[in-house]
């Protein structure tokens, strides 16, 4: 049933989605899968662990809308109190987001719809949300559907969304290259990476390793966990690792999902310099988390780099469609576009609903870009 095509509106429910998601679980499934660019994020894998070890702290709902019985759009709705400077405000996040410094960042954040249901499913969730108590409607890592639909549907309320570039490589390009990805880089970076190869091989052969059985997983997921800690370590910070729900929620994920979690790992001989963990699903591969042992000053060694190289055409010749370095921003955006030959835009931001909260942390805001701007005038 195509409600989006003259049929009558959807009907919406809410519940608490500890209750509602095991009957559902499936229906997420099917409706994910019929995304035009479906990922592993959102998957039912991905929204089943999360809620595991999220869900009690972010106690969210599950909305549903249905063209009479049958099921056409989900979302989760995660609520959850912030402080913005001096205020508590009602954040209502948009799918598995939310939950607080444990992040697990996520990205290519979409409604789950039926095709041909978009505009009535969106309509039926604008009035879902409007109906809610909220201060502040966050998107992240939303896709451009998402974030056009959001400045839609809440036309004339403050609406600010900053896009951030999320370079990826087209496996089929790389597999039509008689020297894979390489054929496809600048001179200059396919030059640094040809260098990087024979220094590194010059101590020892390199090979790429991928854990299959459970036992080589949990020891290359220690390997990954050291080398990226250490990593951050030497800038004085705790790294990604560090965070014990981030940590429970990808160890359950590789333990329940083997087929979507792959942990690849460059070796020079017996040695392992650099480590990947990306997320499988379907065609699309997105590079996740990485841990590189430290390079002693040399900048010439790129052991990060090689990696990705080698896992690239590992995935092309697999027959992938797509290897996405997920967006970033600051100085990473460098190597990624380095590697990659075109880019998304994904979207973070908010909906501000004209509350007295979002009115006065709006307010301070401007008050203290005023005094910032004041006291960089008088400093002239």
């Amino acid at each position: 049933m195509h409600a989006g095509h003259g049929f009558a509106p959807l009907t919406s429910t809410i519940d608490v989605a500890s209750h509602a998601w095991p009957r559902l679980r499936a229906t997420w499934g099917i409706l994910h899968a019929q995304l035009q660019h479906p990922t592993m994020f959102l998957s039912e894998a991905w929204v089943d662990c999360w809620l595991t070890v999220f869900g009690r702290d972010a106690s969210p709902l599950l909305w549903v809308a249905r063209a009479g019985d049958a099921v056409v759009a989900m979302a989760l709705l995660v609520r959850r109190w912030e402080r913005r400077g001096p205020v508590p405000v009602r954040c209502l996040y948009l799918n598995t987001a939310g939950e607080g410094a444990d992040s697990v960042t996520l990205e290519h954040n979409a409604l789950l719809v039926q095709p041909g249901c978009e505009d009535a499913a969106w309509q039926a969730l604008a009035e879902t949300l409007h109906s809610l108590p909220w201060d502040e409607l966050i998107l992240a890592g939303g896709d451009i559907e998402a974030a056009q639909r959001l400045r839609h549907m809440f036309a004339g309320w403050p609406v600010h969304l900053d896009g951030r570039p999320a370079p990826n490589v087209p496996l089929r390009a790389v597999r039509e290259q008689d020297d894979g990805v390489l054929g496809l880089l600048s001179a200059n970076t396919r030059s640094q990476l040809r260098r990087a190869a024979r220094v590194a091989s010059a101590v020892a052969p390199l090979s790429l390793h991928e854990a299959t059985t459970p036992a080589e997983r949990s020891a290359e997921w220690q390997e990954l966990s050291r080398l990226h800690e250490a990593r951050w370590r030497e800038r004085g910070q705790a790294g990604a690792f560090a965070r014990p729900r981030w940590r429970a929620f990808h160890e359950r994920l590789l333990e329940v999902a083997p087929q979507n979690t792959r942990l690849l790992q460059l070796r020079v001989g017996s040695d392992t310099v650099a480590a990947l963990y990306v997320l499988q699903f379907q065609g699309h591969v997105a590079f996740y988390q990485s841990g590189v042992k430290h390079a002693n000053g040399n900048n010439r060694e790129k052991p990060g780099m090689l990696l990705h190289t080698m896992a690239i055409d590992r995935l092309a010749a697999e027959g992938l469609e797509e290897y996405d370095f997920l967006a970033s921003d600051g100085p990473e955006v460098r190597y990624k576009r380095s590697l990659a030959m075109q880019e998304r835009v994904l979207w973070w931001g908010a909906v501000f609903r004209p509350t007295w909260r979002s009115r006065l942390v709006r307010a301070l805001r401007a008050l203290r870009t005023a005094v910032h701007s004041a006291l960089q005038l008088a400093g002239r």
